[in-house]
């Protein structure tokens, strides 16, 4: 029932012709981002959620996968806003605009928070965007497939001042 479930959303997400064509060329896991473009108001407690998921098509969640995030707009990341992880329980230490993580064994999704930062300063409203892409350096496992049309969510920093 659940792999069905997991296949059902992934033709709805992906299209029902993508899904054939995918696995003839060998690929056996999806990895994604899923983020609804949201509005996020400074001061408020509420937080823009985003994920990163991989989902198998007969794969398995054996191995680990490296992935990376890069944060681009006018936002900027420890000055607007900073990103939270459910899984490491703290704030992304992040390199420049960017972090990486795994996917450690066993492991499907992980979820992500932008958290905005309270300030006096009168701004415009910003605007930020998630990219996730492969690690540097470090390929995703043989099987793995990122579909572009799935590797972006942008948010809005709305400003109270």
């Amino acid at each position: 029932m659940g792999r069905r479930l997991v296949v059902l959303l992934l033709l709805l997400v992906l299209g029902a012709a993508a899904l054939p064509a995918v696995q003839a060329r060998g690929f056996d896991m999806y990895i994604y981002m899923y983020g609804h473009s949201s509005n996020i108001h400074e001061g408020q407690s509420w937080k823009a959620k985003f994920s990163v998921a991989r989902t198998s098509l007969g794969g398995s969640y054996r191995q680990d996968a490296q992935f990376r995030i890069c944060f681009s707009g006018s936002a900027t990341l420890g000055t607007d806003y900073f990103v939270r992880s459910t899984f490491h329980g703290n704030n992304m230490r992040t390199n420049g605009n960017c972090f990486t993580d795994t996917f450690n064994k066993g492991y499907q999704t992980y979820y992500y928070y932008i958290v905005p930062i309270e300030d006096s300063d009168d701004e415009q409203n910003e605007t930020l965007i998630a990219t996730l892409s492969q690690a540097p350096g470090n390929p995703w496992p043989s099987g793995y497939y990122m579909p572009s049309s799935h590797s972006k969510a942008t948010f809005r920093i709305i400003d109270n001042d």
